[in-house]
């Protein structure tokens, strides 16, 4: 979310970036308005001085309802891959897992039974097939073996998986072995991990000016000009600046030029200035967590509750 300090901080790093090549002087760059003191430390030592600093002026300019920005997808790390499709009564299969384990990486195991208890169906009055799922959620300090053991545990401690199979873990690998006594499953093992989804709930218009404290016309004029430059390309979203002002979630502010104009006459430290006033109008962002589909359940049977996941 773009706040004041982000926004003040954006223009900082931006300034930083495109003075970044200036060998004489050298560029200090801050936030807020500078003390005679600064000024003093750093114009007479040689350095040139740029401040970025909040007009405290702000305005709502909100023009429509919340809508998504767009959406930074997790990609897993974790695999899994199944050694048969389906499962015949009395038979087993496997479900082994590689690759490594992100935070947030989750591996389902999902089962579909072909009839009911080992009943398998024949009219057209018959219930639905059921099919169900156990997931498990991985941290940054899990492995596949340790994803793989608590697959198991998380099959064999459900209420309705553990009729079906009894499950074993062997270091990456789980081993599914049909407890029916007729009938087949169907098994598939699913990966994912989850995205941020930002919207936009709000917009607000905040000017800000940009100073540049120098010792000498030539060393303004040095600094100035590339801050020009990066400013009137922001303004038309030219190039890098095609978001204008960039913020850290992946959002832009739209940066307006007002005005600016040089100060020649006696400032304190004997400096010489240049000030840029511009507005910024940004989006207000809220940040929301999406997960991946791993299972999709749908309660076909009363008495068949959906899991959560």
């Amino acid at each position: 979310m773009a706040t004041l300090h982000i926004v003040l901080a954006a223009m900082q790093s931006q300034i930083v970036a495109v003075t970044a090549a200036i060998a004489t002087p050298q560029v200090r760059v801050g936030i807020d308005w500078p003390s005679v003191k600064t000024l003093m430390q750093n114009v007479r030592g040689g350095s040139a001085l740029v401040t970025v600093f909040d007009r405290k002026l702000s305005r709502d300019t909100t023009r429509w309802p919340p809508v998504a920005l767009g959406e930074t997808p997790v990609v897993a790390t974790l695999t899994a891959a199944t050694s048969n499709s389906t499962i015949a009564a009395g038979g087993s299969a496997t479900i082994t897992l590689g690759g490594s384990v992100t935070a947030g990486d989750a591996v389902a195991c999902v089962l579909v039974n072909g009839g009911v208890d080992g009943v398998a169906q024949t009219g057209a009055n018959d219930i639905c097939t059921p099919s169900w799922a156990a997931i498990v959620t991985g941290t940054a300090t899990d492995t596949p073996a340790s994803m793989a053991t608590a697959l198991a545990a998380a099959i064999n401690a459900d209420a309705l998986l553990s009729t079906w199979v009894s499950a074993g873990a062997s270091g990456a690998a789980v081993t599914l072995t049909s407890r029916l006594a007729a009938g087949t499953l169907k098994l598939a093992a699913n990966v994912g991990n989850g995205a941020t989804q930002i919207t936009e709930i709000g917009r607000r218009a905040r000017e800000l000016s940009v100073h540049i404290w120098a010792r000498s016309v030539e060393d303004r004029d040095t600094v100035g000009d590339p801050i020009e430059g990066m400013l009137a390309q922001m303004e038309v979203g030219w190039g890098a600046y095609a978001q204008g002002l960039a913020f850290p979630d992946g959002t832009g502010g739209r940066v307006l030029v007002m005005n600016d104009f040089l100060l020649d006459d006696a400032t304190p430290s004997d400096t010489y200035r240049r000030d840029f006033l511009i507005s910024v109008d940004y989006p207000v962002t809220a940040a929301d967590s999406l997960y991946a589909a791993l299972a999709q359940i749908t309660q076909t049977q009363p008495g068949y509750a959906v899991p959560a996941d």
